[in-house]
Formats: C-alpha cells, sequence, structure tokens
C-alpha cells in the first residue's frame, strides 16, 4: 500500500435545514504536496474576501472546512459536483461530515506513522547492541 493512494470516505447524512439525504463516496487523500497546502490556503481566502480579518465567525468556519475538504477530495458524487463543490448546498451537514472524517483520518494515519516510526527505532536499537 502506498501511503497516499486515495482512500474511500462514506457519508450518509440528512440535512438538518433541508432534512434532504446526502449519501455517496468520496476519494481523498489524506496528505498533501506543498502545492496543496498552498491552494488551500488560497482557496480559503478566496472565499473570505478582501477583508479577511472582518469575517464572521460563521463564514471563517465555511471557509475552513471547504478549503480542506476541497484539498483533499479525489473524487466526489454527483450532487456534490452538482452543488458547486457543495459551497451552493443549503445545508451544512455534508461538508461537516466529510471534515469531520477526514481530520479523523488524518490523525489515525499520523498515529500509524509515529507507531511504525518508534518500532523501526527499536529495532535500529535492537541492531546496534
Amino acid at each position: 500500500m502506498v501511503l497516499n493512494d486515495p482512500k474511500s470516505v462514506a457519508i450518509d447524512v440528512v440535512g438538518s435545514t433541508t432534512k434532504r439525504r446526502y449519501d455517496g463516496i468520496f476519494k481523498v487523500r489524506l496528505l498533501l504536496s506543498h502545492r496543496q497546502k498552498l491552494q488551500k490556503d488560497e482557496a480559503k481566502r478566496q472565499l473570505l474576501g478582501t477583508l479577511p480579518d472582518s469575517a464572521s465567525m460563521d463564514a471563517m468556519k465555511t471557509a475552513i472546512i471547504y478549503s480542506k475538504c476541497w484539498a483533499h477530495i479525489v473524487e466526489s458524487p454527483g450532487w456534490w459536483k452538482e452543488a458547486g463543490n457543495g459551497l451552493d448546498l443549503l445545508d451544512d451537514d455534508p461538508a461537516g461530515a466529510l471534515y469531520d472524517k477526514i481530520v479523523s483520518m488524518e490523525e489515525s494515519l499520523a498515529g500509524t506513522v509515529e507507531k511504525e516510526g518508534e518500532e523501526a527505532r527499536k529495532e535500529l536499537s535492537e541492531l546496534k547492541k
């Protein structure tokens, strides 16, 4: 398995505003290149406009969630694409659910990499003895 192969993420949520069901499979990359990190930051700034410091907390939260999702998404369901990559949805729930899953998967990956690093250090220590 390659470390950054896209992973499938399923969401199945009901929108709190429209009561519409949103379900589908997203493919996401868990690690971002330097370019992708810069693009994520640029997307967030574009969403906030020319005066980001005066943006509301809600606008800031929305910009953070969408810019992160966009940076990580490799493939998405049709309803997401049709809704301007989620931005034209009336509900916050689909993007929030996807964001939460991406963050959880990133944390899990970081824990796995850290654990494997510790094991490799132990093996090297044993070899030096």
